[in-house]
């Protein structure tokens, strides 16, 4: 194991190549928030002091005095922060960045090297590492966001990097565990559930949810039977309340398909009541998910489990309510796109510049404060995010061949 991290960051000159540029610009962020007075990292804090209730076996929920920074989460979310309360809050600051800064090197890496043995290809270190830094360009800023704020939405992506290796290594234990973990953080791994069902992996299901369960029953080594189940009821009331506050469809800041679909459309003159939203939205979702079957099924080839998974990463921004920050996950199919652009003709190699611009360079220092403003109440990620899934639909059914 030790040989292996010290080739990863010696004996390669082309690979340390990639950890600088990362390093780098994790180090010019944090000089950047630290000069303007913006380290504050206020999400992680809000980790932080959850896992120290729960060391005190307190109360996590509708707490008043948190005023708008709440902890909305899984009682688990907060206990896997536990370990960092050896430090003070200023020191953990420091750690959690750092710990992402080296999570997010050793992820892209280590998915790069997936994609290269999957497609087969042949590519060199060096043409790998060029692949990943244009990947990272792209979503610089909320790679740079993430950290400023301390989210784990970056955490959470690359363990579902790190899952696609594990799922073509046929480590399903692994697998099952870290998809369970990460919905105990936010439930964006819930889109892999009925993917598993389309692809009969029913011992896999069943791990997942022996793994579920078992990990569902950490908040007991804190808290009491009773208070555990106290616990529990009270973040299903938080959760239900965070949901109800996010249905906002046709808020400009929303950048789910349902909301943009309704937004530039004349749909939102038919979306009376809170009835006609919620059918329009399963309606929206039952055609989302007729388009992935259709994807899974029409355009087989022997790379399918690894197109069918990036493609189920990159639409989470697309049908959960979020920030801006959730389109750090176009990440994956970003970098596919970019490793296949050598298939494309002009029109879609421009079309995937244009995506990638719209997904990640609507930003403050480059466009100004209006500009940026607009550009995000148009939904442009969104927009960027539909033409990467087009090329992306392109290239497997162009390269389908007979199963």
């Amino acid at each position: 194991m030790f040989k292996k991290i010290n080739f990863l960051f010696l004996n390669d000159r082309d690979n340390l190549w990639l950890f600088s540029f990362v390093f780098i610009f994790s180090c010019v962020s944090l000089l950047f928030c630290t000069i303007n007075d913006q380290f504050e990292m206020l999400d992680f804090e809000v980790y932080y002091q959850a896992a120290q209730r729960i060391v005190s076996s307190q109360e996590l929920y509708n707490i008043k005095s948190d005023g708008h920074y709440v902890f909305h989460y899984s009682p688990n979310a907060g206990i896997f922060f536990v370990p960092l309360l050896i430090f003070p809050l200023n020191i953990a600051k420091y750690i959690f960045w750092f710990l992402l800064t080296f999570i997010l090197y050793f992820g892209v890496n280590s998915f790069i090297s997936t994609v290269n043995k999957v497609e087969e290809s042949l590519l060199d270190q060096k043409k790998k590492n060029i692949i990943v830094i244009l990947s990272l360009l792209a979503v610089l800023k909320h790679v740079h966001f993430e950290l400023t704020l301390g989210q784990v939405n970056m955490l959470i992506l690359i363990v579902f990097m790190l899952i696609i290796k594990l799922y073509y290594l046929n480590k399903k234990h692994l697998f099952s565990i870290l998809l369970s973990i990460t919905i105990f953080i936010k439930p964006f791994g819930l889109i892999f559930i009925p993917y598993l069902v389309v692809k009969k992996e029913f011992k896999m299901l069943f791990l997942f949810l022996i793994y579920f369960i078992t990990l569902s029953m950490l908040p007991l080594l804190f808290y009491s039977l009773s208070d555990f189940f106290h616990l529990y009821l009270s973040w299903f009331k938080e959760l239900t309340a965070e949901l109800n506050a996010k249905q906002n469809i046709l808020s400009d800041y929303n950048h789910t398909i349902f909301s943009v679909l309704a937004r530039f459309t004349a749909i939102k003159y038919l979306l009376v009541n809170e009835t006609v939203k919620l059918i329009y939205q399963l309606l929206i979702l039952s055609i989302v998910g007729i388009g992935i079957l259709k994807f899974i099924q029409k355009g087989y080839c022997r790379q399918a489990c690894l197109c069918e998974m990036i493609l189920l990463i990159s639409i989470i921004p697309l049908i959960a309510f979020t920030n801006d920050n959730a389109f750090i996950f176009e990440l994956p199919i970003v970098l596919y796109l970019i490793s296949k652009s050598h298939q494309m003709n002009l029109f879609k190699k421009s079309a995937l510049i244009f995506s990638c611009a719209l997904v990640g360079l609507n930003i403050y220092e480059l466009v100004g404060k209006k500009t940026m403003l607009f550009l995000s109440s148009i939904s442009i990620y969104t927009f960027g995010t539909i033409i990467l899934l087009y090329l992306m639909f392109d290239l497997k059914w162009k390269n389908k061949t007979t199963a």
